[in-house]
């Protein structure tokens, strides 16, 4: 599997005298965005042999028709070559496939656009954002982290979250569970956001639960169901407190979440499931529109 090896690779990389975080991150989310083409392309997980000229070519066409900038093309050629070099020192590769291909754009920049302001937050963003819940004691941060770490972790919908009982989540596993009722296809682990969840069922959620018969998981101060609106209005003071670029929304986290998760190796089927899309291609869609504004956030 060609994500093991890119792995592997990584790993390596970190070993090198003076390899920065930033370097780092630059090389893993280069290679892990072509395996993720590979894999939607084919439609299974990429492997060695889909490493060649045809796909390398065939990537970078559909990068320039994109609009992606020079300078991002260039550096990811880069990252794939020297990929290449790494596999050919393990004897795993005979020939670089990259060497005999050029970069060739015609209309570079065409659609160096963010839109809508749409950005993904940098892991230190991430970082400051839940540094500034955690560091206030108080029932609505303990609420409010639920729900950042929820969507953060599985790019849920807001109509989805608002709509959220308490009889949908399930935190007596080790990780945690939420009901295919609440995500449309298939119940839905959480890990990184169980904690949280813990948190907010011991101190938060009692403290606003005035009608002990509410069945609403997120409750508002005034002791009802939360509303679309004042998701928005959380996470846009969260987001200034944290002192983020732009303000903070629930597409930004969910677009987040979902290069998270192409950057950690999920398959796509992984992804479709996890976003509730019946639709394959509406997946297909997604992450490319994702990849997109992770191209312009690196580069910009």
């Amino acid at each position: 599997m060609l994500a093991l090896l890119i792995n592997k690779f990584i790993e390596e990389i970190k070993m090198q005298p003076g390899c920065s975080g930033l370097t780092l991150q630059a090389y893993a989310g280069d290679l892990r965005l072509f395996a993720a083409h590979l894999a939607r392309q084919n439609k299974r997980a990429a492997n060695l042999a889909d490493f060649n000229l045809d796909n390398v070519e065939n990537y970078f066409k559909m990068e320039c028709r994109a609009g992606i900038k020079e300078s991002t093309l260039y550096r990811r050629r880069a990252s794939l070559r020297k990929f290449a070099k790494f596999l050919i020192e393990k004897q795993i590769l005979e020939k670089d496939p990259t060497m005999d291909f050029a970069i060739e754009c015609r209309s570079l920049g065409a659609v160096q656009k963010k839109g809508n302001g749409e950005i993904i937050l940098a892991q230190e963003e991430i970082g400051r954002l839940r540094e500034k819940l955690k560091g206030i004691n108080h029932p609505r941060s303990y609420r409010d982290l639920a729900i950042i770490e929820l969507i953060l972790e599985t790019g849920i919908l807001i109509n989805a979250l608002v709509g959220l009982n308490v009889a949908d989540l399930d935190l007596r596993p080790e990780m945690g569970v939420l009901s295919s009722r609440a995500v449309g296809m298939s119940p839905l682990i959480i890990e990184l956001a169980a904690p949280s969840f813990r948190q907010y069922l011991r101190l938060g959620r009692p403290e606003f639960a005035h009608n002990e018969n509410e069945q609403a998981l997120f409750i508002s101060q005034l002791g009802g169901r939360m509303t679309r609106q004042g998701i928005w209005q959380l996470l846009g003071k969260w987001g200034a407190a944290a002192k983020l670029r732009t303000k903070l929304s629930p597409r930004i986290l969910r677009n987040t979440a979902v290069y998270n998760m192409l950057t950690s190796g999920r398959s796509i089927v992984e992804i479709q499931q996890i976003l509730g899309h019946r639709n394959p291609f509406s997946t297909s869609a997604y992450l490319r529109r994702v990849e997109k504004i992770a191209s312009i956030e690196i580069n910009k």
